[in-house]
């Protein structure tokens, strides 16, 4: 890889620009795909906010393209595409896909995908045509937000007017982990992009094997709890007994899933509702002065809310495909489809 290794990013939203940024920090050159309108709005510096530092960064220097045409493929190391699971199986999305496989295909680009779905990598594989030991997945373990999103997001008064001002904002709320690879540690490709990454201050990268990382899936039906109740606190929710139940056994009925193996199994075990109550309070304080629940409204409650019915709707499937009942999770998903 050359000193200064080359990143497209597809997607210039929240969480895109903040994995932008701390690749610039780290050295790399970063390279937007965006619709024309997005790119006029990247004319300028961004402004990004940093609940971490409690301050304010300018983040200009990146380029911007609308047109894959626009960017010598062979010069890319990394394409890291930041759709959200449902909109990358939009037809939209398909189409995308497509385009990336068609520029990329007989390019050295590795892909990774942060798209948030059931058997991703599969269909990224289908859609671009490319070779499956080109294409990794992974996921953000920061939260990123519009500077002004519907409804207060933040605890505390110093970061309101802060925010009024930026375009973005962000916290890692698991120490400085920003982003997490899905793969086996010894792949060159992953090694490569997460030294590049951690050589950031601010931001690190890891590598974690497949299963471990889909059990991170255990807590959406925690989070569609929270959406049908309208997001009103993990107490109020725990108050609710029966959505409350029925969210903690749609967990456990995921976890027994041949697909999560003895984790699962073990998991399956100890995922009862005070776990899950003790777990949701501690990432509150992890996220403070971000409002978790304020900000799950505004992104598992509106902004991704599609990805989390996919999910569980394709968690229902396996389980059927595999001949088991899953009373809990089939309630849940028709309680959050009514809602």
């Amino acid at each position: 890889m050359d000193t200064n290794p080359n990143i497209l990013i597809v997607g210039a939203g929240a969480g895109g620009l903040v994995l932008g940024y701390h690749l610039h920090l780290s050295g790399a050159e970063v390279t937007f795909y965006v619709r024309e309108k997005r790119a006029e709005e990247l004319g300028r510096p961004q402004m990004l906010y940093s609940y971490d530092q409690q301050e304010m960064n300018t983040y200009g220097d990146f380029n911007v393209i609308t047109d894959f045409a626009d960017v010598d493929a062979s010069s890319v190391d990394f394409i890291l595409v930041t759709l959200d699971g449902s909109a990358v199986r939009s037809s939209d999305g398909e189409q995308l896909l497509r385009r990336i496989g068609d520029a990329f295909r007989y390019s050295s680009a590795e892909i990774l995908c942060f798209s948030v779905s059931v058997g991703i990598k599969d269909y990224y594989v289908e859609t671009t045509g490319m070779n499956p030991e080109r294409i990794k997945s992974g996921y953000f373990t920061f939260l990123s937000h519009p500077g002004v999103v519907p409804g207060q997001v933040v605890l505390s008064e110093a970061e309101k007017s802060e925010l009024e001002k930026c375009d973005f904002a962000y916290r890692h709320f698991m120490g400085t982990g920003g982003v997490t690879l899905v793969g086996d540690k010894s792949d060159q490709a992953l090694a490569q992009f997460a030294d590049l990454y951690s050589s950031n201050p601010h931001s690190k990268c890891g590598v974690t094997d497949a299963v471990t990382a889909q059990m991170a899936d255990l807590i959406f039906p925690i989070f569609v709890a929270n959406r049908i109740g309208d997001w009103p606190g993990p107490d109020a929710v725990v108050q609710d007994k029966s959505l409350w139940s029925m969210a903690c056994g749609a967990s456990r009925e995921i976890a027994r899933l041949p697909v999560f193996g003895w984790k699962g199994s073990f998991a399956a075990v100890f995922l009862r509702g005070f776990v899950w109550r003790f777990a949701w309070l501690w990432m509150h304080k992890k996220c403070w002065p971000l409002d978790f629940d304020a900000f799950n409204r505004f992104h598992h409650g509106a902004k991704v809310i599609a990805q989390d019915i996919d999910i569980l709707r394709d968690y229902l499937a396996l389980g059927k495909k595999s001949g088991m009942e899953m009373p809990a999770l089939t309630r849940l998903v028709g309680e959050v489809e009514r809602a």
